[in-house]
């Protein structure tokens, strides 16, 4: 028996449903992204997209005190060695404000870093980045910076030659000037084409991008042992 409505002066009946009607879709489940992540050779989160949770942790190296923060995609700030934890955790959140503190970073990244600034190797490339807080551009000039190997160096032009317009050197070094995981993307590796070191960064000086040339070159030549002095030689390659 079918029902009849009765709207006003209109009659509404239900419309009869057809075995030729196709089935309501059922909603395909979303692929998730988990904390392993962390670990992906290589991975990268380049997408622009809502900011994902962000927590940090700030621990000890023997060369000073470091800072890394994390969403469920990656790493998405990294801290290179201060004096004091104080600092770091400061430095970490001028380059991640949402980041809450409480995350305890693997023992995995620690020893990695250990190793890097002991001389003993400069295997990096394994964690898993979030890089969505870059522009489109940015994280072009990121993703091709992480190719140059360690213990060389380009140039800015070479660089800006590699992204297809040599007459972006300046927005090349703006690229990477505000990249928020250093060593994790090598921007020290980048140097001015008449030699100079050129800039690092607002939070990271001069001399900590000459100590990581430093520290990569003597990983290169097997000498080992993290010595902070200056001046060693790098090679670098012509643009």
């Amino acid at each position: 028996m079918s029902s009849v409505f009765m709207s006003g002066t209109s009659t509404v009946r239900p419309r009869a449903s057809s075995d030729s009607e196709a089935p309501c879709a059922r909603p395909q489940p979303r692929r998730l992204h988990h904390c392993a992540a962390l670990f992906k050779p290589r991975g990268e989160w380049g997408k622009s997209c809502a900011p994902a949770p962000c927590r940090y942790g700030v621990f000890r190296l023997t060369a000073g005190w470091c800072a890394v923060a994390t969403t469920r995609r990656g790493i998405c700030g990294l801290v290179l060695p201060s004096t004091r934890a104080r600092d770091a955790a400061a430095a970490l959140r001028t380059v991640r404000p949402d980041a809450l503190p409480g995350w305890k970073v693997p023992r995995g990244l620690v020893r990695r870093l250990e190793d890097y600034f002991s001389g003993r190797s400069c295997d990096l490339a394994r964690f898993g980045l979030d890089l969505s807080c870059g522009t489109r551009f940015q994280r072009r000039v990121w993703n091709v910076v992480r190719t140059v190997p360690c213990g060389e160096t380009r140039t800015y032009i070479w660089l800006a030659r590699r992204l297809g317009n040599a007459r972006a050197a300046r927005a090349v070094g703006n690229a990477i000037a505000a990249n928020p995981v250093p060593l994790l993307v090598p921007c020290h590796r980048i140097v001015r084409s008449d030699g100079g070191l050129g800039g690092f960064s607002p939070t990271r000086s001069d001399a900590m991008k000459v100590m990581l040339l430093a520290i990569e070159q003597r990983i290169r030549s097997g000498e080992g042992g993290c010595r902070r002095q200056t001046g060693l030689p790098v090679r670098r390659l012509s643009p």
